[in-house]
This record gives structure tokens, sequence and C-alpha cells, in this order.
């Protein structure tokens, strides 16, 4: 039953921070300025960079969304049926 706590806090934690870096543009350009800083991208280059991640970021919330989803059912069928 704990490991099924984990399991769940692991993925809404996961699903939760992928929704924000995708909704909310201040907190990529937060997380996005140190590696400008150290790779030296140009405007160019940090916008690829930045539709790179927003692209990432979104199958990451995706994915981990449908995952979180998927689990909670299985755990409610399995409390369910048995």
């Amino acid at each position: 039953m704990a490991e099924n706590i984990i399991t769940l806090l692991f993925l809404l934690g996961m699903s939760t921070f992928c929704w924000i870096m995708v909704l909310r543009p201040s907190a990529r350009r937060k997380f996005n300025e140190p590696g400008y800083h150290f790779w030296r991208l140009n405007k160019e280059g940090r916008e690829g960079w930045d539709a790179m991640q927003l692209a990432g970021y979104l199958v990451g919330a995706m994915v981990f969304s449908i995952i979180t989803v998927v689990f909670l059912f299985v755990g409610i069928y399995r409390s369910v049926a048995g």
C-alpha cells in the first residue's frame, strides 16, 4: 500500500511540474536563465531551445497525466474488486 502512495505522489509531482512549465512562461524563463549564460546562446539559439523545451514539457505533461489517471483507475478497480 505504501509503495502505491509513493508512486502516486511521484506521478502527481512530475505531472504538476510539467504542466506548470508548459502553462507558465515565467517559470520556464526562471529555469532557462542559467542555461542561457552557460551555453552563451544568441537570440535564435534561445528561441530554438525554448521551443524544444516547451515541446518536451508538453509531452511529459501528457504522458505523466495519462499514467496518473490509469494508475488511479487501476487502484480504484483493485480496491472495489477485491
